[in-house]
């Protein structure tokens, strides 16, 4: 019997593992895959994602720093940098297992190679089923991604228009080529994808390239993949993943009796830019907050545990339904937008400031409505 079982050892299922052992609570991390294992991920980590660690990333850990960002839309191109990094390139391998053992250093307990199959809820306790056999705890912290098991013993799922699909490659190169190509900064091309976008992550010995859209045109991704790949003198003939990542729905619930999701599980992405890893820590954070909470309380309902829900919102939940809406305007009038923002550095580098945590995105919107008239008129008379 352990007081929490984590599903899941991703960024959000670690994180939460490790502060709920911190805090004393018998913890147990269960992941499907055998560690090390490999994630479906360009592995970008914002200024704001680390900040939020809580512990300094090791130089070891960073494949690249980079400064800004290249962004393309049709015939225009767009550097928007600081002259500090605001986001760094990780391999997720090692950043996910750099983030288990900081959890195993804490005393959580690891069963890697161990699938979750389903989640019971019970009177006096929560059963976890595996192909091992039964694990029971107090509470389980669902964090599996958007395939989550833990999910779905809730009898709930992602919807098709709650999903966009992804694919990536690698795509070996020598670290002179790369910096020479690419310097220290990410590329973001909207004009080759379907309403969407496709990247360039600089990595220290090949690029990260993806491309990604709704669920609904998932369909004309890989020609279009293959297509920017040989557009940008890049090979095409390579191993291609591809990946679901979740929608942010406001209106979805995260927690049932003696459960608490968090991550991909509960939706935390960022639909305009696609982040998750900030989220996915923050959440792990607060769930095991959460779950401290309730043990001192002896009290595992659902009204103990809304505080978790009502503490994501403080923390993300303004930013991430803004994240919703832009997306929203983004695929519905690309032109409109992606012209009208490539024509003004300034409010280019007010977004970067959400990407290193100095400001929410709701506050960056809130700036940007007030001169976003101007800017459109400007853009008008440019041509």
């Amino acid at each position: 019997m352990h007081d929490v079982i984590v599903v899941g050892a991703g960024p959000s299922g670690s994180t939460a593992a490790r502060h709920c052992a911190a805090s004393g609570l018998k913890t147990l991390l269960i992941e499907k895959e055998k560690l090390p294992r490999d994630k479906p991920c360009a592995g970008g980590l914002t200024l704001a994602a680390v900040k939020e660690l809580g512990f300094p990333l090791p130089d070891e850990i960073i494949e690249r720093k980079c400064r800004g960002f290249r962004v393309t839309y049709g015939n225009r191109t767009t550097i928007v940098a600081f002259n500090y990094s605001v986001t760094c390139t990780v391999n997720r391998k090692t950043f996910d297992s750099f983030l288990v053992d900081k959890a195993l250093e804490e005393g959580v307990e690891l069963r890697d190679g161990v699938e979750c199959l389903g989640v019971e809820i019970l009177k006096d306790r929560v059963s976890v089923k595996t192909k091992e056999g039964e694990v029971h705890g107090g509470i389980v912290i669902g964090a599996d991604g958007v395939y989550s098991k833990v999910l779905r013993s809730l009898k709930d799922c992602f919807e098709r228009n709650e999903k966009r699909f992804c694919i990536t490659s690698e795509i070996p190169l020598s670290e002179e080529e790369i910096s020479e190509r690419m310097g220290d900064l990410i590329e973001i091309h909207f004009s080759s994808a379907p309403p969407g976008y496709a990247w360039l992550f600089p990595k220290k010995n090949h690029i990260s390239a993806g491309m990604g859209c709704s669920f609904s045109r998932s369909r004309e991704l890989l020609p279009k993949f293959k297509d920017f790949l040989s557009l940008n003198n890049l090979p095409s003939d390579i191993r291609i993943k591809g990946c679901f990542i979740p929608v942010f729905n406001s209106t979805r619930r995260l927690i049932a009796e003696r459960v608490i999701l968090c991550g991909d599980a509960a939706g935390f992405v960022d639909s305009f830019s696609g982040e998750g890893i900030r989220f996915a820590i923050i959440s792990g954070r607060i769930a095991a907050q959460t779950a401290a909470s309730t043990f001192k309380k002896g009290d595992f309902s659902i009204r103990s545990l809304e505080e978790y829900e009502e503490g994501c919102h403080i923390a993300f939940g303004k930013d991430l339904e803004c994240s919703e809406k832009m997306s929203h305007h983004l695929l519905n009038n690309p032109r409109i937008v992606l012209n009208t923002a490539l024509g003004s550095k300034k409010a280019l580098h007010n977004y970067l400031r959400t990407i290193t945590g100095e400001v929410h995105l709701w506050e960056f919107i809130k700036w940007l409505k007030k001169r976003a008239f101007l800017y459109l008129i400007k853009r008008l008379f440019s041509f």
